[in-house]
């Protein structure tokens, strides 16, 4: 399988269209971007590669982030050698975003959503800095960040990912798939697996599997009662 990225999926338009609105927006203090997904949508791969398309820092939150352990973390990301203190990372990553980046990516920002203190040191650089925040969270984070008005008022743009379509999905197969698949064996791959975004790449592997051994184009009777996931929630074959 291809590892390109497919930029034609719904979600990756979403996400784009969202930077955009982001970068036009009036309030230079509203500068974050919060992408908020269910778990297995695909949010993460989007982010590392527009992060790699566009060379933009990014970083992982984690469960039990403190402030200078975020300090550090940014400043790896920014390509700066950590320092002992808060302090000085603080002041280094100030520095570094005033000369230069505009954009910063953390994803996984839910695992430090109810650490106040770190959010605020977020909001700290950002605004002294006038960088844009493009965040990333599981499905509630916002609700999370709501009673904070200090930082909720900082979120400029809300993008919600969804659920693939099966036109989502038929741009995946033309963009990573290296064997022909029919319309049939598309929507079958999009009935047993609800449209969810691992799910649907699981699938499609074994589908351009089953292709590779049989050296011809994949249609669905070479389905027949095949599970494309082992996923729990997954939805059964076709028979």
């Amino acid at each position: 399988m291809r590892h390109t990225f497919c930029r034609e999926v719904s979600n990756a338009v979403r996400f784009m269209d969202g930077v955009e609105t982001l970068k036009a927006r009036g309030a230079v203090e509203s500068s974050w971007m919060l992408v908020e997904a269910e778990p297995g949508l695909g949010k993460s791969s989007m982010f590392e590669w527009y992060s790699v398309q566009e060379d933009v820092p990014l970083v992982r939150a984690k469960a039990d982030w403190t402030v200078n352990w975020m300090l550090k973390d940014v400043s790896a990301a920014l390509g700066i050698e950590a320092k002992s203190s808060s302090k000085a990372n603080y002041e280094q990553i100030i520095s570094e975003l005033m000369n230069g980046e505009q954009l910063l990516m953390v994803d996984e920002i839910n695992h430090a959503a109810r650490r106040l203190v770190v959010i605020e040191t977020l909001r700290d650089i950002t605004d002294m800095t006038q960088t844009m925040l493009l965040t990333g969270g599981h499905k509630g984070t916002l609700s999370v960040l709501k009673p904070h008005k200090q930082i909720y008022d900082r979120i400029g743009n809300v993008v919600e990912l969804e659920v693939a379509s099966i036109a989502d999905i038929k741009a995946l197969c033309r963009t990573r798939c290296e064997v022909e698949i029919t319309d049939e064996v598309i929507a079958e791959i999009h009935q047993q697996t609800g449209g969810n975004h691992r799910r649907v790449m699981n699938a499609i592997a074994r589908v351009e599997a089953l292709g590779r051994r049989r050296r011809e184009a994949v249609t669905l009777p070479m389905l027949k009662g095949l599970r494309l996931t082992h996923d729990n929630r997954a939805r059964g074959a076709s028979a």
